[in-house]
């Protein structure tokens, strides 16, 4: 089994930051889609994921043990923070804050998969949010988590990014196979 350092989390950490950076650099959304009314919903729906991976993290650090259960506490920190952040960036939208995210799964991989849905979530927001400020806030949630993501795959034995970009689904990122950047345009 791989040794969580800290080198590795931060090295995962640089990976997931840059990926993220990139990720939010292709968003093609006109900004006619943006609009201050519908960041309530898009930071409800974060909250919620956030409050699941919340929940994953802190009833598998209850049931794992050694070097697992740690990264899973680890985990479990640094999402009651997000959460705590999403809720205050509802609240000032004037959204509700939401129920319960899930009752969390006892494994690493449940935390995973409680980590990419709460990067979906994320990844909506970062495209539709209203404002730069709004937006840079969550790009800062998706980036920690898939570093968070990254090191637990590792860790369970699956690819750490898999892909160049992290989705948080299960669909490979779309490539553009025919893109030619020596080409002048």
């Amino acid at each position: 089994m791989p040794r969580l350092t800290r080198r590795r989390l931060l090295a995962a950490g640089g990976a997931g930051a840059a990926a993220s950076a990139l990720a939010a650099c292709g968003t093609s959304e006109p900004e006619s889609e943006r609009s201050a009314e519908g960041d309530a919903g898009l930071l409800a729906d974060a909250a919620l994921a956030e409050k699941g991976l919340q929940a994953s993290a802190e009833t598998a650090s209850g049931k794992l043990e050694g070097e697992e259960a740690a990264l899973a506490a680890a985990i479990a920190g640094s999402s009651t923070s997000r959460a705590a952040a999403v809720s205050d960036l509802l609240e000032a939208a004037g959204g509700e804050e939401p129920g319960v995210g899930g009752s969390g799964g006892d494994t690493l991989a449940a935390v995973a998969d409680a980590a990419a849905g709460s990067i979906t979530a994320y990844r909506e927001a970062a495209a539709l949010l209203s404002t730069p400020e709004l937006r840079e806030a969550i790009l800062e949630h998706v980036t920690q988590t898939a570093a968070e993501l990254a090191t637990v795959r590792g860790l369970i034995g699956e690819e750490p990014s898999p892909f160049a970009f992290v989705t948080g689904g299960s669909e490979e990122p779309y490539e553009d196979t025919d893109f030619d950047p020596t080409e002048d345009s």
